[in-house]
């Protein structure tokens, strides 16, 4: 046929079985369609150049819908990508990123990343960079290792008058033995040491030689003791006020018992009666 070829009205153009090379471009009228094959038993259909579904003027949006897998795969000449518009996106299936390979939201964005109900499994180190923040939800948190703050930050437990318990079940050290490594405890408020349920008495220890100091009234519980050790050659002194001793006071054979004041200024009275026995 050396000039154009038309079928007219509601006729058809059928070929044999051969390949048919379609040498010029062709176009579907429209309202038609393009079908390959019959379900279950067409062929594959390759398009070695670019597909282009819709254009880009106003209204030539078009919508590909694909009942089946889809593959995408790499050509001899580098790997390939896969971009979309700036719509939604739905995966209405299970996503799986394969190994050695990324998935990265742009770090200058302010997109958001928002997940479902379900529980999160980081398996690979996690880092909030920057000054960025990072919050739980009212749920308890467990921290499973070992966890440090980081130097010159601090850690803080709920806010003045509405904090709730810090309950610490191990050991706890402020500072270290090493040179250098000592700290400060400083506690604004009442301190309170209690025994637990194992009938085990617990003692309060300060191993530093340094001064101990009370700014405030001193009370030892009934039936309790003040001791110094016994072989030691720590004093004791008392301020200016009076002392008062409620039980027997008994100095050691080799030791004495002195006023240091001399003349008259120097007395030794018994509020309750009027001579000593010298006997006892």
């Amino acid at each position: 046929l050396n000039g154009d070829t038309t079928v007219t009205l509601a006729k058809t153009f059928t070929t044999g079985s051969g390949a048919v090379t379609l040498n010029g471009d062709t176009t579907v009228a429209d309202s038609k369609t393009f079908n390959v094959g019959t379900s279950s038993s067409a062929g594959t259909t390759t398009l070695l150049g670019d597909v282009v579904i819709g254009a880009t003027g106003s209204g030539n949006t078009q919508t590909l819908s694909l009942y089946g897998d889809f593959s995408q795969l790499d050509g001899s000449d580098g790997s390939q990508t896969f971009s979309t518009a700036t719509g939604a996106i739905s995966l209405n299936g299970d996503i799986t990123v394969a190994t050695g390979m990324d998935f990265t939201m742009v770090s200058t964005g302010t997109g958001t990343f928002t997940t479902g109900t379900g529980a999160i499994t980081l398996n690979g180190n996690t880092e909030v960079s920057g000054s960025n923040t990072f919050s739980t939800g009212t749920g308890s948190v467990s921290l499973n290792g070992p966890t440090t703050v980081k130097d010159s930050t601090s850690f803080s437990v709920g806010s003045p008058g509405a904090a709730g318990d810090t309950q610490l079940f191990g050991n706890v050290y402020v500072g270290g033995s090493a040179s250098g490594m000592s700290s400060s405890l400083t506690v604004y408020g009442s301190s309170s040491f209690q025994d637990d349920a194992d009938g085990t008495t617990k003692t309060f220890s300060v191993a530093s030689t340094g001064q101990v100091s009370f700014y405030g009234d001193v009370f030892v519980a009934q039936d309790k003791n003040i001791v110094m050790h016994s072989s030691g050659q720590g004093t004791f002194t008392s301020a200016t006020g009076a002392v008062t001793f409620n039980g027997d006071v008994t100095v050691d054979n080799s030791k004495s018992f002195m006023i240091a004041a001399q003349g008259g200024g120097a007395q030794l009275q018994c509020a309750t009666g009027g001579s000593f026995d010298t006997n006892r």
